[in-house]
């Protein structure tokens, strides 16, 4: 299991719309928002690297959507493996922490 805590970027205009697309995802919670600057923290668990990036990617198509910025992941379990060497991450940890907007 995968956590990524998260900032997601987006119009301040259209708050009611970014919120309602985030609460719609069975895997996301929403840990702290400021709608009037245009800023929603959020933390996606998933089973693997590429369930975070395909949320990343669901939520970017949306146009009310700007960025959505990775600031911290957990690999749970996975963690004992990866330090044995016996887990491979399947995450490109350069494309996942690429500066992205407000960092």
């Amino acid at each position: 299991m995968i956590f990524a805590a998260s900032v997601v970027y987006f119009n301040a205009n259209r708050a009611g719309e970014v919120e309602k697309l985030i609460a719609s995802f069975p895997n996301v919670e929403i840990y702290d928002k400021d709608m009037n600057k245009g800023k929603i923290v959020i933390v996606t668990e998933a089973e693997s690297a590429q369930g975070i990036e395909e949320t990343e990617k669901a939520l970017l198509e949306s146009d009310a959507v700007e960025d959505v910025a990775h600031y911290a992941f957990h690999f749970g379990e996975e963690v004992e493996g990866l330090l044995n060497g016996d887990v491979k991450p399947d995450i490109n940890f350069e494309e996942i922490f690429k500066k992205k907007r407000g960092q």
